[in-house]
């Protein structure tokens, strides 16, 4: 990580130690996420005694609260510092995850319904904190990672926090299977490690430079929140967007529960096989953004959405005597494919938006897009407590009720291929020319994936690409 950033030497000193801190605190920031968000919270919750719709509120009303990422981003362009805000509510969003852990401790006494309401509440009041929050940081980061460098740079960063993802997840796992501890007192534990590493990451950010934004145009609420949807390119990524979030949510809120409760898969088990996700980010990252750069972020996001469809059919078809070498391979496919579709999602919104409405720009990504993702989860959580006890027996096997939300979302996420090629991106090139590199180089590379693990974390920004040597030989 130090070699990539010192080889930008035409990039002033203070920034460099700056994107330094930004790549360390995303590390600190991933902890916490192991911590709060690992398949121990899944546990801890059931313990609560929440069912299917409990779930498709916990993954749902969270996304509401993603709608605060307008406000967040019509307050942005007329602050001149954002880096007091940002500290305040991020930190207070990350705090409020310690009653969540504590409350059945602290409070033995309240009644079951009790306990949902309050946890369901004080993690859409984090969401809510944490997503008014994130247009700053997004403004902030804009301004102060070079455009020449931004692939580059995040998807190096990408690589180091979900290396470091990957090692927390594998912590979370150990303390699971080797504490023998309650549930609820071993994701007490958890959340309090996390916590600590959450305040960490925040406090970094007080050392990293900030510089002074764009002068905001003279433009009415209305102007500022209608201009990402009359922006003709940016526009086509929305509608994307929304769309992929609705065929996204149909399956995702439910994956850990449906391991733990239909797969029979046990608790440190299930972790391991989510630390897949980080440790398919290493060889790929890299790659992803070389790619973003030479060919468009348009194509790279086309060619992940179009594999990411094939993750859903695995558990589908997948049962409890085979899942964990199944769930393996899906795990670490569908973990390359996330690096890619971070790395062009990140790319595009940063490559397009205009800088002094960076933040209402990615508002409408992720704060539209979050409500229309909320209204499937909940959609989905309700349509699976109303479905409980469904049983087919059709072509040798049963299917129950998870299997029709898995494939309600298999076949969404077949049309947001459609979505997915109609995003509007200048001079980027056919989704054929990178499914075409990735065909000719990519199992080769994977050949050698042991040693390219260690290259993507030695080596630098200048070291040679297999990609170069493709753009010499064209």
């Amino acid at each position: 990580m130090l070699n990539f950033i010192s080889t930008m030497t035409s990039t002033p000193s203070s920034i460099k130690s700056s994107l330094r801190l930004v790549t360390v605190a995303g590390c600190f920031s991933m902890i916490f996420a192991a911590g709060i968000a690992s398949p121990a919270a899944t546990d801890f919750f059931r313990s609560l005694g929440m069912n299917e719709f409990h779930f498709g509120l916990l993954g749902g009303v969270p996304m509401i609260m993603l709608f605060l990422q307008f406000v967040g981003a019509l307050i942005a362009p007329r602050l001149r510092r954002r880096k007091g805000l940002f500290i305040l509510f991020t930190l207070l969003s990350r705090l409020l995850y310690l009653p969540v852990a504590l409350m059945p401790l602290l409070c033995p006494g309240l009644s079951q319904g009790a306990w949902v309401f309050y946890t369901i509440l004080i993690i859409a009041l984090s969401q809510a904190l944490a997503n008014f929050s994130l247009p700053l940081w997004f403004s902030w980061m804009g301004d102060l990672v070079p455009p020449s460098l931004t692939n580059r740079f995040w998807s190096r960063r990408h690589l180091w926090v979900q290396s470091t993802w990957t090692l927390a997840y594998l912590g979370v796992a150990a303390l699971s299977y080797f504490a023998g501890l309650p549930i609820r007192v071993l994701y007490a534990v958890i959340v309090l490690g996390g916590c600590l590493a959450g305040i960490l990451d925040i406090l970094i950010y007080l050392r990293i430079k900030e510089p002074i934004p764009p002068q905001a145009p003279n433009y009415s609420m209305v102007d500022i929140l209608r201009a990402p949807f009359e922006h003709p390119e940016y526009r086509t990524f929305v509608r994307f967007h929304c769309y992929w979030y609705v065929a996204v949510n149909f399956f995702a809120p439910f994956t850990q529960l449906y391991v733990l409760k239909v797969l029979g898969v046990s608790a440190w088990q299930v972790t391991i096989l989510w630390c897949l996700y980080g440790i398919a980010n290493i060889p790929t990252a890299r790659l992803w953004g070389r790619l973003a750069d030479r060919y468009g972020n348009r194509p790279v996001l086309t060619v992940c959405v179009w594999a990411k469809s094939l993750v859903v059919i695995s558990f589908l078809l997948v049962t409890p005597s085979v899942a964990i070498p199944v769930l393996a391979a899906t795990f670490f496919f569908d973990g390359m494919l996330n690096s890619g579709f971070s790395i062009a999602t990140n790319g595009y919104m940063f490559k397009m938006a205009p800088p002094m409405e960076r933040s209402m720009f990615v508002a409408a990504i992720t704060g539209l897009a979050g409500l229309c993702g909320c209204a499937a989860a909940l959609l989905s959580g309700a349509l699976l407590k109303q479905t409980t006890g469904f049983d087919l027996t059709f072509l040798g096997r049963h299917w129950n009720n998870y299997h029709l939300m898995f494939m309600v979302s298999m076949v969404l996420r077949w049309g947001a291929v459609l979505f997915a090629h109609r995003i509007r991106e200048p001079k980027s090139s056919s989704t054929r020319d990178v499914f075409g590199y990735l065909v000719d180089l990519l199992p080769v590379q994977f050949i050698q994936i042991p040693i390219g693990w260690v290259r993507q974390l030695t080596s630098g920004l200048g070291d040679k690409d297999p990609l170069d040597d493709r753009e010499n030989t064209s």
